[in-house]
């Protein structure tokens, strides 16, 4: 087990909160990864743990950044919301293969909810670590039912600002906005017309399983489809 101390914690929309530690020793990830976090005990003697994408890019100082959904009345949220600046947090290496694929190509990220923390990390690493990102385009369909849940809107709005190579579209989806189909239209015209591009996927599963779908019938033109699990 690891060791990560809070540093701070700040609520991005009601129930959702970014949280910022560092790892008490040197520990590393590919973006995109998950860790399994201790959140006290299920019963007595019998721990309790919950997994959490890393929502910002590795750092050589051991910080990184949570998004977590609060769920009113669950285990790990109210042990979560008793958390303040200094206190200790346990947790697993990193797991997961949600991560960018290699060779690197053209690539979309689509994300809804706290879907969009394992994209921000990769979002991170592709612009704000020298050239990785030179050479390819790399677009980000954030979907949510709400402005207030387009978390880090701002931060990738100034990234899609100092690169001319990162398109951002945030989307608003359901009933008042014509459920999912604002997106499917944009997948088409972004992406199903070109050939050879990487999709990642991450959030609400019904959104994203018609954008699934409808990729899938353009197997053809080379494209690659990431699921997160």
């Amino acid at each position: 087990m690891l060791t990560a101390i809070v540093k701070n914690s700040r609520m991005l929309a009601a129930q959702v909160v970014h949280l910022e530690l560092k790892a008490l020793s040197p520990f590393d990830y590919l973006p995109g990864q998950f860790i399994r976090l201790s959140v006290g005990e299920e019963s007595p003697g019998i721990p309790a743990r919950r997994c959490y994408s890393l929502a910002s890019a590795p750092k050589s100082n051991g910080e990184f950044d949570l998004c977590l959904k609060q769920v009113t009345g669950g285990h790990s949220s109210v042990f979560l919301q008793k958390l303040t600046q200094g206190d200790l947090l346990e947790f697993e290496p990193p797991d997961g293969d949600f991560i960018l694929r290699s060779p690197l190509r053209n690539s979309l990220f689509i994300a809804s909810g706290t879907g969009v923390a394992p994209v921000r990390a990769m979002v991170q690493w592709l612009f704000t670590g020298g050239n990785r990102s030179i050479g390819r385009d790399f677009s980000l369909f954030h979907c949510a039912q709400s402005v207030e849940g387009l978390y880090y809107h701002d931060e990738f709005e100034e990234i899609a600002r100092l690169n001319r190579n990162f398109y951002y579209r945030p989307i608003l989806i359901g009933k008042q906005y014509g459920e999912s189909a604002p997106v499917i239209a944009a997948v088409s015209e972004a992406v199903l017309s070109r050939s050879g591009v990487d999709i990642y996927t991450c959030g609400a599963p019904g959104l994203l399983q018609s954008c699934e779908d409808l990729v899938r019938k353009y197997v053809s033109n080379d494209h690659r489809l990431v699921k997160a699990a």
